[in-house]
């Protein structure tokens, strides 16, 4: 839980920035960290009432994100039909794309 609350803590921050500092780098990984904390709130309190809808609105905002600027980093595209009704899936191929080295701030060429 612990780390899960130095999560939450880098993500206000990196809220902070966004608003002062626009651009579509720290706002993609604004949005990408956003929803894969909110993902790991509702898997750690199940029974915390507005967790699984926070997690599924913020996984929508950036899948919606990345359908609109193709910003996707991983292997399957926000468009592909896995993810209608998945978002939360689709927060996680994007978290491990990012953590494994899959840039955040770079759109993929495809």
């Amino acid at each position: 839980m612990e780390d899960l609350l130095r999560e939450f803590a880098e993500v206000h921050r990196l809220a902070i920035i966004t608003d002062e500092v626009e651009g579509f780098p720290r706002r993609r990984e604004y949005l990408l960290r956003r929803a894969a904390v909110a993902d790991r709130f509702e898997i750690a309190c199940p029974h915390e009432p507005t967790a699984k809808p926070a997690a599924n609105t913020y996984a929508l905002r950036l899948l919606e994100y990345d359908a609109k600027l193709k910003t996707s980093r991983g292997p399957l595209e926000p468009e592909d039909p896995q993810w209608v009704g998945r978002p939360r899936d689709y927060v996680r191929q994007e978290y491990d794309a990012w953590v494994l080295g899959g840039s955040a701030e770079q759109p993929q060429d495809r």
